[in-house]
C-alpha cells in the first residue's frame, strides 16, 4: 500500500452521494462538494467480430471541474472522468465494485485509480 493515499481528506466531484462500506464494514457517506466534474465522451466502432459483434473505442473530450491538486485531498470523480485522465492524476479515484439492491447502485467496496 502506498502512503500517499493515508490521512486524506475525500472530496466528491460527483453529482450525488457516494456510499462506501469501510473495512470496518461501517458505511461512509461522502456527500456532493457543489463541484462537478466531467468529459465529453463518444463511442467509435474499431472493428467487428464474427462479423456480429462491434468492438468500440471511447474517445474522450476536455475534461471540465477537476480542481488543481492540493495536499491531503483526493477527488472522487467518475468513472469516465478517471479514464479520460488517463492515469495522470493519482489524486483522483472512482469508485469501485459498486453494489446492487433492486437494480440500484446502493453502495461500493472501494476506490480505485487507473495507471
Amino acid at each position: 500500500m502506498t502512503e500517499f493515499y493515508r490521512k486524506r481528506n475525500l472530496v466528491n466531484l460527483t453529482s450525488h452521494p457516494i456510499n462506501l462500506v469501510n473495512k470496518k464494514g461501517e458505511m461512509v457517506v461522502i456527500k456532493e462538494s457543489g463541484i462537478v466534474a466531467r468529459t465529453q465522451q463518444s463511442a467509435k466502432e474499431i472493428g467487428v467480430v464474427d462479423d456480429s459483434i462491434a468492438v468500440i473505442q471511447m474517445e474522450f473530450g476536455t475534461i471540465v471541474g477537476v480542481p488543481n491538486p492540493r495536499d491531503n485531498v483526493i477527488y472522487i470523480v467518475s468513472a469516465p472522468v478517471l479514464n479520460a485522465l488517463n492515469g495522470t492524476r493519482k489524486d483522483c479515484v472512482a469508485v469501485h465494485n459498486t453494489r446492487r439492491v433492486d437494480g440500484q447502485p446502493r453502495y461500493a467496496q472501494g476506490l480505485r485509480i487507473n495507471g
